[in-house]
């Protein structure tokens, strides 16, 4: 079905962008950290993984506050998979929203470890509008926008 727009791809510019990582001077091993509705400044995060069952601590594992929740979660769980022995017993792990990430998605999958992920959902800036609100129509292969706009493919 030829659609009349450009599909290809514009070649990826490499642009080096440098940033600014805090030290801090009285502890460099903690992290900065900047997060919505949570204070500012060096702090360290503890990452606990709770047995579903008792509600039990079963692994708590510390890192700097620059460090996203999601970063440690594989090493810790082949950890825990070692310590207790299931190697033949996980079958599936409940993560909440923080986690729904494409290199944790796919080394679940490959240890065939059913996965239960939270969903944030993202409410727009504000001016726009939602993105559940866009209809793709398959047909002309647009979207198209609640004003009846055909909004067509660019890069």
């Amino acid at each position: 079905m030829k659609t009349g727009l450009n599909l290809e791809k514009k070649p990826r510019k490499d642009v080096i962008v440098e940033k600014e990582i805090k030290v801090s001077t009285t502890d460099p091993d903690s992290g900065y950290m900047v997060r919505n509705g949570k204070p500012e400044g060096f702090f360290y995060l503890d990452h606990r993984t709770v047995d579903h069952k008792f509600n039990i601590i079963t692994d708590v594992y510390v890192t700097p506050g620059n460090v996203h929740d999601s970063v440690p979660y594989i090493k810790r769980l082949e950890y825990q998979i070692k310590k207790f022995g299931f190697e033949e017993t996980l079958e599936a792990v409940a993560l909440d929203a923080g986690y729904l990430t494409t290199p944790i998605c796919k080394a679940l999958h490959d240890k065939n470890i059913f996965a239960v992920i939270g969903y944030r959902s993202f409410k727009p800036a504000k001016g726009l509008m939602a993105k559940w609100r866009y209809k793709y129509n398959k047909e002309k292969d647009v979207y198209i926008c609640p004003q009846k706009h055909y909004l067509t493919y660019w890069t």
